[in-house]
């Protein structure tokens, strides 16, 4: 084998993706753990300044997990193969971004806040951090996006996170307050 860039292991684009998927189930995984021990003392302290936010309970963060866990592994399964189309790298890019964005926000900014742990912080920083920069980093060196729809891509991406968030917290509300049935 030679050292071309080729054959270098961070331009395999299905080791990329294959570890990208398992550092999303391992995070997600992560979260399932420690989100009913750590997630509720985050809650209240944000009730504290004044910013009751209704999380959304276990039962529907249960859903929300495995959604956010195989929907998005399922989308760098079909783009992570070949034959290898620009509308597929927009999708890793896009998926790669989603996450990237969810290392700063919430995990590192809550771990800030509560001083301390907060549920996926781990597998945000070590995880994530690195493989969604490598992703993106392969895309944009493999030049089936232009750097218009790379970035198009990517906003997209960095627009999911708070839209799908959003929806959640809402849901949650309506639902801790009775109005959804």
């Amino acid at each position: 084998m030679t050292d071309s860039p080729a054959n270098r292991w961070w331009d395999n684009r299905h080791l990329i993706a294959a570890a990208l998927a398992m550092a999303i189930a391992l995070h997600n995984f992560e979260e399932w753990l420690t989100f009913a021990r750590f997630g509720e003392p985050f809650a209240a302290l944000l009730a504290r300044w004044g910013l009751p936010i209704a999380f959304p309970p276990w039962s529907m963060m249960r859903i929300a997990l495995a959604a956010a866990t195989l929907v998005p592994i399922v989308l760098i399964w079909i783009a992570g193969r070949a034959p290898f189309l620009w509308w597929k790298d927009a999708i890793l890019a896009g998926v790669a971004t989603v996450f990237l964005v969810n290392v700063l926000v919430p995990h590192l900014i809550a771990a800030i806040v509560v001083g301390g742990y907060a549920p996926g912080i781990v597998t945000a920083l070590l995880l994530n951090l690195p493989l969604c920069s490598l992703m993106i980093r392969h895309v944009a060196r493999g030049r089936l996006l232009s750097r218009a729809r790379l970035r198009l891509a990517m906003a997209a991406g960095a627009l999911m996170l708070p839209l799908t968030t959003g929806a959640m917290l809402v849901v949650a509300s309506l639902l801790r307050q009775g109005v959804a049935t």
